[in-house]
């Protein structure tokens, strides 16, 4: 499996465990920071353990750990990109003193994965605030709050940040910005400022659902956005996200003329991935009596018990304020129609590498 195979079966497979959990929740994500965290974690496993984490991640257990480290820094530098303002914090280690922590393993999370990783106080609200506050730093308190509580008293504590503030190669008008309805999978519309534009776009009309590309400034990562036919089961819609439906709809994009109503919002999601991760074969990573992070910490039996994971993500035009309602968005020209008013599934994808960094699914904005 190659590397650009396996972070899309990572990104969907993840999505898709989280969405059939949290059906009527907004589900968001940073798979390429996710998948960070835990190849970090690979260089503290050993044995069976190390074995299911690179299971979880898609890779063979004899999977070369060089390659993995070296791919990893590759895709950390590339989230750090200005124009997406996106920043990503691949790990935090709960360690208290009396923990001696493997320096082999620090001297490469400091290097391939730029982690932070600190001594976190015994008592339950200092230790949450510690690992707050080392990862608000990453997204320059963009983010505030990561863990507001925790069960138990953890041994690794695994967390990403990440944070989107993307600038449109072609920005939306905000004088053409207008509250419009957008209907809840209740059947219940929610009044929603919806942005609109006329253009040329990437676009994709297929048997159940329209699809558009939205690139950014650079030129080189676009949003991507499936809109499910009216009628078609969004749980049904979003099953069909498999890496090999994925790369025949992205091959199948062709530019076409037409006009798009999308969602001004603001979305934050936050979520522990331990249930979803031991779905995807991370078990013995997450048991306390059968983990060995030896390679992480020799003398102490550790084990991952919480995963925290926390986006936040900001579509505007500029940020401006709404303007009137006016009658009608549709654009009196030949061309595709989208009006993305009813649950959907976006994706922010590098076009250059092919790799997704975001994904998520967002039925109540």
């Amino acid at each position: 499996m190659s590397n650009l195979t396996s972070n899309l079966n990572f990104a969907l497979r993840l999505h898709t465990d989280l969405a059939a959990l949290n059906p009527s929740t907004n589900i968001f994500l940073a798979p390429a920071s996710v998948e960070a965290n835990l190849a970090m974690a690979v260089n503290g496993a050993r044995g069976a353990t190390k074995r299911a984490v690179l299971q979880a991640i898609g890779l063979p257990e004899n999977h070369s750990l060089r390659k993995l480290n070296d791919l990893q820094a590759s895709l950390i530098t590339a989230l750090d990109e200005p124009h997406l303002r996106e920043a990503a914090s691949p790990a935090i280690v709960r360690a208290r003193r009396s923990m001696e922590l493997n320096r082999s393993f620090l001297a490469k999370t400091r290097k391939f994965y730029r982690s932070s990783t600190g001594d976190f106080p015994a008592d339950r609200q200092p230790a949450l605030e510690r690992a707050s506050d080392l990862l608000n730093g990453q997204t320059s308190g963009v983010i505030e709050t990561v863990f507001a509580d925790l069960d138990g008293q953890p041994g690794v504590v695994l967390g990403t940040t990440s944070s989107l503030v993307g600038t449109w190669t072609r920005p939306f008008d905000p004088n053409r910005t207008q509250a419009r309805p957008f209907t809840l999978l209740s059947g219940e519309d929610k009044r929603l400022p919806m942005m609109f534009q006329i253009g040329s776009y990437r676009y994709l009309q297929a048997d159940e659902f329209q699809a558009v590309s939205l690139p950014y400034s650079d030129g080189r990562t676009s949003m991507y956005i499936f809109l499910p036919d009216r009628g078609v089961d969004f749980a049904h819609f979003q099953s069909s996200l498999t890496p090999e439906s994925w790369q025949s709809w992205m091959q199948a994009f062709r530019t076409a003329s037409g006009a798009i109503a999308l969602p001004r919002l603001r979305l934050e999601c936050v979520c522990d991935l331990v249930g979803p991760l031991a779905a995807m074969g991370m078990g013995t990573a997450l048991d306390g009596r059968r983990s060995d992070f030896g390679a992480l910490c020799p003398r102490t039996r550790l084990h991952i018990s919480a995963m925290m994971h926390k986006v936040s993500v900001d579509l505007k035009e500029d940020g401006v304020d709404l303007t009137p309602e006016h009658e009608s968005l549709e654009p009196d020209q030949d061309g595709f129609f989208m009006a993305v008013d009813r649950p959907f599934v976006c994706a922010i994808c590098d076009d250059e590498s092919g790799s997704t960094q975001f994904i998520g699914s967002i039925v109540n904005p």
